[in-house]
């Protein structure tokens, strides 16, 4: 029978093995791959799930280069950026039509006639917004997002996780956040600040992933941050000192 200081020792693998496969699927070389797999499956009839799928991955790229490009001048950020960005874009529509779709099928009433003019009109709506999706899906530079998703991998692998230039980054990131802050409690706008924080905390949390326990604690505050903003706001105390 093993003993359980053995027992431990087996465990160790086991978990680094289980870090290392998480840290792979949080990498920017997986999701860049993903863009170019949820292409292919969205170009087939432009379904919600695809067209959702695309765009999450198309953004975690994204947030990834906003960090990334800050560190290393290599071109190929700002290019890999704006390509992600334009597609994401135009995909942009689609999706709210989709989302307004669900939304309305999900609270009307079958009978309702309200609710059957507004599926009518959204039906309407994404025949035309799927065309447009299709050209911008024929638009998009494939090979160029090919060249980049080995090239740039291979350079965010040269930067080591939890160096000073990852922390420092991780600062400006809350500094950011800090400032979001300041700004809704000048202009009393809740929303503004809420939804200016959950777009940071989302672009944050991504870049962090396999990056710094730095990272992930500056996340995890953001998001306490946002959480907290709804109280603290409505008699106007400052959330951070």
């Amino acid at each position: 029978m093993p003993t359980t200081a053995a027992a431990g020792a087996q465990g160790v693998p086991n978990r680094r093995g289980r870090e290392k496969t998480v840290q792979k699927k949080a990498g920017l070389a997986f999701w860049m791959q993903r863009v170019l797999e949820e292409c292919n499956r969205a170009s087939l009839e432009f379904a919600p799930d695809p067209v959702h799928d695309l765009r999450v991955a198309l953004r975690r790229c994204r947030s990834m280069a906003d960090g990334l490009m800050s560190i290393d001048s290599d071109p190929a950020w700002k290019k890999m950026k704006k390509a992600g960005k334009e597609l994401f874009s135009r995909l942009g529509e689609l999706r709210d039509a989709q989302v307004m779709e669900e939304w309305v099928t999900r609270l009307g009433k079958p009978d309702d006639p309200v609710t059957t003019t507004l599926l009518q009109f959204v039906a309407g709506r994404q025949t035309q917004l799927k065309q447009e999706a299709a050209q911008a899906l024929g638009q998009f530079d494939r090979k160029g997002w090919e060249r980049w998703s080995k090239l740039l991998p291979r350079r965010a692998a040269r930067l080591r996780p939890g160096s000073a230039v990852f922390k420092l980054l991780a600062l400006e990131r809350w500094v950011e956040a800090h400032e979001l802050h300041r700004r809704a409690l000048r202009d009393r706008s809740q929303i503004g600040f809420q939804s200016g924080l959950s777009g940071f905390v989302t672009s944050w949390r991504t870049f962090s992933r396999g990056s710094t326990p730095f990272g992930a604690m500056i996340s995890s505050n953001c998001r306490i941050c946002w959480v907290k903003s709804t109280t603290l706001m409505s008699c106007g105390r400052p959330l951070c000192r």
